[in-house]
């Protein structure tokens, strides 16, 4: 359905226009910058760029999972041989939307961090273009598509240089990234219409958290509308989520994203856990022994 619905948007065309050969896409509602973290690149190293999106006042994109309705930004990257972009790194959503129709996405700004290795081939002295196709979603009391070819030129050095520019930028982003850490005791259980998380803390963890919210990355398996009920428990907390309707089999494992109001490192401030963990489903013969 979101396809289809992207399709008939596209027909009437609402698609943002292109600006080829630029690194900043001006059509309204969003705005959409390629930004490198570093200045000069060096042979065989890794960098990061990012996208980032501006949204004008009220207006949206989405996560990973986009909840309800709503479409992923995709970033198409078109590199120089030799070149290994990896996978957008998401920063933890935002809940969106109302009370039945309920989306994960980014409001004001959002910067989408993508890690490239350069080849080993490339020289110093040389000039390494950086490209990519950027399709979003953004919704308000409508929604439109948008598109963008953003071009970065980077040049090639003996050692890399960071650009000051957007150090800020790269930093806030990263501290909604979420971690993952071994030392969490995270269970999955499935009951009937719904499934509780249950979260123990390992012997470091001195605080208390007052709120941990649940943002599934797969799509279609939980009821997004109904409250999640987070509560304290004697063995740690416990989250329970709605599962939705639709679904016909629970996965072997749930895989998503923990968000709590502290952090949940002993060493950094950061409050996104990322789980993946194996999902027990509890029949009925169970709860009888």
């Amino acid at each position: 359905m979101r396809i289809i619905f992207f399709l008939l948007l596209s027909a009437h065309g609402l698609i943002g226009m292109n600006l080829l050969g630029s690194d900043i896409q001006p059509s309204e509602p969003v705005k959409a910058h390629l930004v490198s973290e570093v200045e000069s690149i060096q042979p065989g190293a890794s960098f990061h760029v990012g996208l980032l999106l501006e949204m004008e006042k009220g207006w949206h994109t989405y996560w990973l999972n986009p909840g309800d309705s709503g479409l992923p930004t995709t970033v198409a990257w078109d590199l120089p041989p030799g070149f290994v972009p990896g996978g957008i790194q998401w920063p933890y959503p935002n809940r969106l939307g109302t009370d039945t129709i309920v989306n994960f996405g980014y409001e004001q700004e959002v910067l989408l961090i993508t890690e490239i290795k350069a080849s080993q081939m490339i020289k110093p002295d040389e000039t390494i273009r950086i490209s990519a196709r950027v399709d979003w979603l953004v919704c308000k009391d409508e929604c439109l598509p948008g598109h963008a070819d953003l071009v970065m030129d980077l040049p090639v050095k003996n050692a890399a240089s960071a650009d000051s520019r957007w150090a800020i930028k790269f930093a806030e982003a990263r501290k909604k990234l979420p971690i993952s850490l071994m030392d969490w005791g995270i269970q999955v259980f499935t009951d009937g219409d719904q499934a509780t998380i249950r979260i123990t803390s390992p012997f470091w963890f001195e605080s208390d958290f007052t709120h941990i919210s649940f943002f599934p990355e797969q799509m279609g398996l939980f009821n997004y509308a109904k409250p999640q009920i987070f509560r304290k428990v004697e063995e740690g907390y416990s989250i329970q989520v709605g599962l939705s309707k639709l679904v016909r089999e629970i996965p072997t494992e749930i895989q998503g994203v923990l968000v709590s109001d502290k952090s949940w490192s002993h060493v950094s401030e950061k409050r996104a856990l990322r789980i993946v963990v194996p999902c027990v489903q509890i029949k009925k013969e169970d709860k009888k022994t």
